[in-house]
């Protein structure tokens, strides 16, 4: 058996039994101390390959399909024509039902205990917020996403997995922008970064992120989208920087409204086509509702990275919540979502913050819905210094979370009480998980 990386190199060929999944839900396979991640493969494929890359720092090896010898019984027929060439689906090759089954042994592979697993109630058209980045081909402006692991565009008028909403507009759209320079960061020519879009209640927001203020010819031409069917506002955010972030400071409005209002559990709250809210809403109000449940009722919480509010504006209703949130702007938009809540406009990773949030009020339970990278070792510190004994942590990282939760027990003995999955992201390797943690 060959269980070394010096063993391999690419360009070699060799046959595969693929075992196993990564978090990119790409099939694996083991040979030795050796792992091979094989894209595009499920386990129970025999596959032949080829080597592309070996890690140099992990025992990794790199490789792609040449040939199925034999097919796992998981695999489904793409609902989308474009799945091939789009690549932005990584688990749209998964049935359903096995998707759902993967994600769950995710779970239980991080967090060593089994878990609920929710599917989402939609498996097409679920995606009420989109997101494109614009390029010149041929002399014309396009809209589509970037192809992963490439600088290629693939251009994008209609998608399988955006709302029925979103993509009746696209085509309007793509005709506006079509004579406005796109952006190139190389030359600082051309003015038309990106899109976003966010749907809810039937009306449809845009944004336009522009590379300097626009001139009289392109205000004109966004104003134009005022007729068509649905889109309730258009407003340009100015980003003039060389640099990865995607939005700038500046923000304004061309017409309409600059806030949708969508339901949540118990009331509503705004959302904005720029900031961060959920793009599966019906899958979003189940595991509200569940964050609900664990937190109980006539409790005092207090909830960390609270966004624009709807985990803390549905928990208000049978409970005292004060929310923090480190965006001026989602700070503004929970308050109009909700009198009951009281948000405070604060980074929750400045020294001292927690403690002397956590001295002001007597929480019963901490509601924490952190970004990708989980928790910082200070934060949970303080956490585990305070009189909280009960955490409701939702995550879009599993692994993060698992890390968090170990140290959490390490430091202030809180114990991992519940574990439900929830498939935000039908097409996709991504989900959400809610945990509780109590001492």
């Amino acid at each position: 058996m060959r269980d070394s990386r010096t063993d391999f190199k690419a360009g070699d060929i060799l046959e595969l039994e693929i075992t196993g999944i990564d978090l990119n839900f790409r099939g694996t396979a083991d040979s030795g101390e050796i792992e091979f991640i094989v894209p595009e493969s499920i386990p129970g494929d025999v596959c032949l390959v080829q080597i592309e890359s070996i890690s140099r720092h992990h025992p990794k090896i790199y490789a792609k399909i040449l040939e199925f010898r034999r097919v796992s019984k998981d695999h489904a027929v793409p609902h989308c024509s474009f799945y091939s060439e789009c690549k932005s689906c990584n688990a749209m090759h998964f049935t359903a039902e096995s998707r759902v089954r993967f994600k769950r042994e995710l779970i239980k592979r991080y967090m060593k205990t089994d878990a609920d697993f929710f599917p989402s109630p939609e498996q097409k058209n679920w995606r009420r917020k989109a997101k494109f980045f614009c390029k010149d081909i041929s002399g014309q402006t396009v809209m589509g996403s970037y192809i992963p692991g490439s600088h290629d565009l693939f251009p994008i008028t209609q998608c399988n997995v955006l709302s029925e909403g979103i993509n009746s507009i696209l085509r309007e759209i793509s005709v506006v922008i079509s004579d406005i320079p796109s952006w190139n960061e190389s030359s600082s020519e051309g003015i038309l970064r990106s899109i976003f879009l966010r749907e809810g209640q039937g009306k449809i927001l845009v944004t336009f992120v522009l590379a300097s203020s626009p001139d009289e010819n392109t205000v004109a031409r966004l104003k134009s989208l005022e007729s068509v069917n649905l889109i309730a506002g258009v407003s340009v955010n100015i980003n003039s920087e060389k640099t990865n972030r995607l939005l700038g400071k500046t923000e304004f409005l061309i017409f309409g409204e600059d806030a949708l209002k969508i339901p949540v559990p118990g009331g509503y709250q705004f959302v904005t086509a720029t900031d961060f809210s959920q793009a599966n809403q019906s899958i979003a109000f189940m595991a509200y509702e569940k964050i609900r449940e664990l937190t109980g009722k006539n409790q005092s919480v207090c909830e960390l990275f609270s966004g624009s509010g709807g985990i803390s504006i549905t928990l208000s209703k049978d409970n005292s919540v004060v929310a923090s949130e480190i965006s001026p702007r989602l700070v503004n938009l929970a308050a109009r979502g909700s009198d009951d809540i009281t948000v405070i406009n604060m980074d929750v990773n400045e020294p001292g913050f927690i403690n002397d949030l956590f001295m002001k009020n007597k929480f019963s339970v901490l509601v924490v819905n952190p970004p990708r990278t989980g928790l910082s070792n200070n934060l949970m510190e303080q956490i585990c210094d305070s009189d909280i004994d009960k955490i409701v942590y939702m995550s879009c990282n599993v692994k993060t979370l698992a890390s968090n939760s170990a140290f959490l027990k390490s430091i202030g003995n809180f114990d991992v009480d519940y574990v439900a999955g929830y498939d935000m992201f039908p097409d996709n390797s991504h989900f959400e998980v809610i945990c509780t943690l109590i001492r």
